[in-house]
């Protein structure tokens, strides 16, 4: 009994400052409890009255003795990295004022200073704040990470901009990440917004990070990112600078290691020179070949490799030994199509292929074994985009069905990448259409999934089953793929040729539910404005309708739509009878959370255990919805 009450006891000052009680809290504390408690979740009072932006709860708790640098148990918060992080410059002022530190760094592994809360949630005013009162927008924190880095990790182009501006070190060096810089970063997230401004403030495209030793420009090689290398071109940086390892490769090597053929293709229309070896010696054919990969070697020879030069390292070596040694028997039959000698030796120990053949137990060179993944030689020049290759494999017996080790056939590969002539030619050759991988996927799914239109439209004008289900795994049918990729025009045409909107998948999703889901709003537009029926339910997954989908996208545009066009704001899933109002807090979609109360969402309603929306959101520590919840729909609208 006694413990019991120790626990009543415990939460009361905390309940009593989130719902701004100052008499009971003043009571509470004056018969014997601590106002700087950690309650169950791991706050005290004071940091309760932060997340509800409440300035006068926090001086009279500072009154009452409040730490005002206590820390949360679990990530070491104080209250002034609570404020920065929700954003409230009035609780930082008031803070600030009682004595608060603006420089504390909190327990997680990062060891975050205020500052760097406020960037990471993207808090622009709070962050000027902080700025305006003297905390150095160089600020490390425990891994010696500045505001800057922050900033790029949460893609905000805005905080980018403004660090620069004032000032920031975009040169700065990450210890606690391999020393690498903000730009190394920006690259590494893919974001072109944000490496703009740091190479427009000269950021330094030549800086090493400590773990490979490679500039950024190395990593957006390794990433294939065409368009990353396209604008670090525009500011002067260099495609041929070497690592500092001891590979020493160049942007060409590294596209070619990580199989990037693209990128290959357009470093090669940049003039970067395909025959330049890297620091063991090895230029870009011998590199594809060292690291298998065989449709690059192919692109490499059509542009005109030489199958005759050398590597320095390993041991001289042609290329046919280095493709014997690792057992690449589709490397090593391009090769000798393209005039490789199998009694060239290596310049040490006069080694030829078959001398490797023997050391390395590959000796099985017959002419119908395959690449170990099945790959055939079908297989890579559709893949590739070589119709007259094709043709001259088609006439020498090569099996227009053949399948590789997922039982993809070339028409697979043909229709996935796009190449409409090919197509053409194996459908004239009577490939069979509907043929399918291990996945259960046809032709037609592998267009649709990369979005290759009028690949198709081929298929479909030939036979092929536009509303045919994958025959296993998520059993989605083309407009469930076209769907979830966001595909519109692709959607719009499936919807043209008349396929069923409410279709759903083996897991019961429909179109909607997808569009819903990703926050596709010109995708779900269009499948309303056929007809669909926006209050379907997913019965395998708890009865959710759309719009619990949209609340877990996050979408408001989507959710408004839904509701515009009938969807029921007060459907509940399954699961503890969740309404749409919970699920909404559950997400933390403080502006879905306005939308549908505003359309009649029921405030007051209960799940199965009894809990309302208000009471779910304090539950998660949402602060700020547990307050629009409790003001009443009057303040909402």
């Amino acid at each position: 009994m006694e413990t019991d009450a120790q626990a009543v006891t415990t939460v009361l000052p905390h309940y009593a400052a989130q719902h701004g009680d100052f008499s009971m809290v003043s009571h509470l504390v004056d018969t014997g409890n601590s106002v700087n408690t950690l309650d169950d979740v791991g706050y005290t009072p004071l940091h309760y009255a932060v997340m509800n932006r409440d300035t006068e709860m926090i001086i009279h708790l500072a009154v009452l003795g409040a730490e005002i640098n206590a820390a949360s148990r679990h990530q070491g918060q104080t209250p002034a990295h609570l404020s920065a992080a929700i954003g409230s410059v009035e609780c930082l002022k008031t803070l600030f004022r009682l004595g608060a530190s603006l420089t504390l760094q909190d327990n997680t592994d990062e060891g975050n200073t205020p500052i760097h809360a406020a960037v990471k949630h993207r808090q622009i005013y709070a962050t000027l704040w902080l700025l305006k009162k003297g905390v150095s927008l160089n600020s490390t924190n425990r891994k010696d990470g500045t505001p800057i880095f922050c900033a790029i990790e949460a893609t905000d182009l805005d905080l980018v901009m403004i660090l620069l501006g004032k000032g920031a070190e975009f040169n700065a060096t990450f210890a606690g990440h391999s020393d690498i810089t903000p730009l190394h970063m920006a690259v590494s997230h893919g974001c072109l917004h944000t490496v703009r401004p740091l190479l427009m403030s000269d950021a330094d495209m030549s800086l090493l990070c400590s773990s490979r030793h490679e500039t950024a420009v190395h990593w957006a090689a390794r990433g294939g990112n065409i368009d990353m290398l396209q604008l670090m071109c525009e500011f002067g940086s260099s495609l041929s600078v070497e690592t500092g390892n001891e590979e020493g490769d160049r942007a060409i090597h590294l596209a070619v290691k990580e199989g990037h053929l693209p990128l290959v293709k357009w470093l090669v229309s940049k003039r970067v020179s395909v025959n330049c070896p890297n620091r063991r010696g090895l230029p870009s054919l011998q590199t594809a070949a060292y690291f298998h990969q065989l449709e690059i070697a192919l692109y490499l020879l059509h542009e005109g490799c030489h199958v005759y030069s050398r590597t320095r390292y390993p041991k001289l070596n042609t290329l046919l030994n280095l493709a014997v040694q690792s057992g690449e028997l589709d490397m090593v039959g391009l090769l000798t199509h393209y005039g490789a000698s199998v009694n060239a030796a290596d310049q040490v120990f006069g080694f030829t292929a078959l001398h490797h053949a023997v050391m390395f137990d590959n000796l099985a060179f017959g002419t119908e074994r395959r690449q170990q993944n099945d790959f055939t030689p079908l297989h890579c020049a559709v893949n590739l985009g070589s119709r007259e290759m094709a043709v001259l494999l088609l006439k020498t017996g090569a099996d227009i069905n053949c399948k590789d080790y997922r039982h993809c056939t070339p028409l697979h590969y043909t229709a996935f990448q796009g190449h409409v002539d090919v197509l053409g030619l194996l459908i004239s050759r009577k490939a069979d259409i509907n043929a399918q991988c291990s996945s259960g996927c046809t032709a037609l799914h592998a267009a649709a999934v990369n979005n290759q239109a009028l690949c198709v439209q081929l298929l479909a004008a030939v036979g092929g089953d536009i509303t045919q289900p994958i025959n296993s795994g998520s059993g989605d049918c083309i407009i469930h793929i076209a769907v979830k990729f966001g595909y519109e025009n692709l959607v719009r045409w499936l919807l043209e040729k008349g396929v069923n909107v409410d279709v759903r998948s083996k897991a019961g999703m429909t179109g909607l539910m997808y569009a819903a889901y990703l926050g596709f709003y010109g995708i779900a537009k269009l499948i309303i404005d056929k007809g669909v029926d926006v209050n379907s339910k997913l019965y395998s997954l708890d009865n959710k309708t759309s719009l619990h989908f949209a609340c877990v996208g996050g979408s408001t545009a989507l959710a408004r739509l839904l509701i515009e066009n009938g969807v029921d704001v007060n459907a509940r899933a399954s699961s503890y009878s969740l309404p749409v109002l919970h699920w909404a807090v559950g997400y933390n979609c403080h502006s879905v959370v306005e939308l549908v109360i505003c359309n009649g969402a029921v405030i007051d309603a209960k799940d199965s255990e009894g809990s309302t929306a208000a009471s779910f959101a304090l539950r998660m520590g949402y602060g700020n919805l547990y307050s629009l919840l409790t003001k009443g729909q009057e303040n909402v609208s």
